[in-house]
């Protein structure tokens, strides 16, 4: 048995009648889990799966107990996100070299047409309250009979070439992880967990597996209230809040943030993107009980790798736009390389991945050795401060030269949702003709107000060419800024 189902076994043994989760308005004890993935691991032995499981991310108890089993059978899971074309989940099934698929029976169609052309099976799933019906459909091509494997689970995100990237992380990696974050999330089994995050973003991990580690309850929130999820969390007396700063941005705009706003929250984690210092400013103030962390970590270093407390001396002391991501989790490793004229920051320990999957050429690119261990190369530029550890100065891939001028996107996005709390900016660089386009969302202010204040703020390579306004600035599966997609969405003027 893998570390992480070991984990799993003592806790549901020990809190076999305490809530383990919060989902579509029903909830499931750890003794309901239990029984739950068992009945799907006897399905995938009886299929002689031992290849990796693709999960249909429907935010359903099926999908979690899903998910556990796979772990007690010590074969990976992979999501697929069903909000994806279905050109890209096949990519996504063919790259993973998946045996099984598991689904709700509602969905079943949907998956058929899904795997259309495979030779996959099926396990469809019908849970309502502590009963269960379980359709197992075989492929008419036999398994065919691994070693076991020694991972826990593959994420798949945007390759530069546009075919999916698969990261697999072992259970070694995710055990490491989740030995380092516990003493950053302090929860217990009285402790409720908020789930926002997709399954195929890998900070849903830590929301299920950290919650279950210390036998609290995960509360799933509806797809209607991921973008502005106070009310969810008022009414269920959320503990533990863990999301993007887009998500914590989208609060600011609808004035969700006030003074003492969430005094049931006692541990708030964000990560994945930049986290403004003027957001979380206004976090600190909104959320009297808690202790507020920016983590920081690619999906290839597992999760998260990097941790920051955002305390009052730091909210008195701090000058800059963006919080600093701070100090390596537990016994990891953080430092610069400097032989490019800027700083990359490489992160090396028992949390990196051991590669990409089936890709050796972007491998040996991105993965290194470092002494006994494997480091990573994460294509962030930081520096080092003295007190509060690592700044990350943004991604490489949003620098960009204007006239000769290193112009970092992230910085002029910053200015402006600083100034103005009810707006959302993007921007994006045309490297053609080197102009800069700043996406604006908010009706509050005009394109001389914020032409104004990127003067005042900015120099002068660094203030976009064209404002434009739009009805909304979209976001990704993983609630982060698309950037991609801007150049679809349909403006509108506002005057000034």
């Amino acid at each position: 048995m893998n570390t992480i189902a070991r984990k799993l076994s003592e806790v549901f043994e020990l809190y076999p009648d305490e809530n383990a989760i919060w989902v579509r308005s029903e909830l499931y004890t750890y003794k309901d889990l239990a029984k739950f993935s068992a009945l799907i691991c006897d399905a995938l032995e009886s299929l002689n799966v031992h290849g990796a499981v693709l999960i249909y991310g429907e935010k359903i108890i099926a999908s979690y107990a899903g998910i556990i089993s796979s772990i007690f059978h010590s074969t990976p899971y992979v999501p697929l996100n069903p909000e994806f074309p279905i050109d890209k989940n096949k990519r996504i099934i063919t790259l993973s070299g998946a045996q099984c698929v598991i689904c709700s029976l509602a969905s079943l169609e949907a998956v058929k047409k899904t795997i259309e052309g495979t030779a996959l099976h099926i396990i469809a799933l019908d849970i309502v309250g502590s009963k269960i019906d379980i359709v197992v459909i075989p492929s008419d091509i036999k398994s065919v009979a691994q070693a076991t494997s020694p991972f826990a689970y593959i994420m798949f995100t945007s390759g530069t070439t546009g075919l999916p990237k698969g990261i697999p992380i072992t259970h070694d990696n995710l055990d490491a992880y989740l030995r380092n974050i516990e003493p950053i999330v302090d929860s217990n089994k009285n402790s409720k967990f908020i789930h926002l995050f997709d399954f195929s973003f890998d900070l849903s991990v830590h929301d299920m597996f950290v919650c279950w580690y210390s036998g609290a309850c995960l509360y799933v929130v509806p797809s209607e209230l991921k973008s502005l999820p106070d009310s969810f969390i008022k009414k269920h007396n959320i503990t533990h809040w863990f999301s993007v700063p887009s998500v914590g941005h989208y609060l600011r705009m609808f004035n969700r943030l006030t003074p003492n706003a969430f005094p049931s929250l006692t541990n708030v984690l964000f990560c994945g993107e930049l986290l403004s210092f003027d957001l979380a400013k206004l976090w600190f103030n909104a959320t009297p009980n808690a202790k507020i962390f920016n983590l920081y970590g690619p999906t290839e270093a597992t999760i998260a790798f990097s941790y920051f407390e955002i305390n009052k001396s730091f909210i008195d002391t701090w000058d800059r736009a963006s919080v600093t991501i701070g100090f390596p989790l537990g016994d990891q490793n953080m430092y610069l390389d400097d032989c490019n004229t800027e700083s990359e920051l490489i992160l090396s320990g028992s949390q990196i991945a051991l590669g990409y999957l089936n890709d050796p050429q972007k491998t040996s690119l991105a993965f290194i050795a470092d002494n006994e261990s494997r480091a990573y190369r994460t294509g962030d530029i930081a520096e080092l401060h003295e007190d509060y550890g690592y700044i990350c100065l943004g991604r490489s891939d949003r620098q960009v030269k204007i006239r000769g001028y290193r112009v970092e996107l992230d910085e002029i996005e910053s200015v402006i949702e600083t100034e103005y709390r009810d707006v959302m900016a993007a921007v994006t660089c045309n490297q053609q003709d080197e102009s800069l386009v700043l996406y604006v969302q908010g009706t509050s202010v005009t394109k001389k107000q914020i032409s104004d204040i990127c003067k005042q703020k900015l120099p002068s390579y660094m203030n976009p060419d064209r404002i434009i306004f739009v009805d909304l600035i979209p976001l990704n599966s993983n609630s982060k800024k698309d950037y991609r997609a801007l150049g679809e969405i349909k403006s509108f003027q506002v005057a000034g």
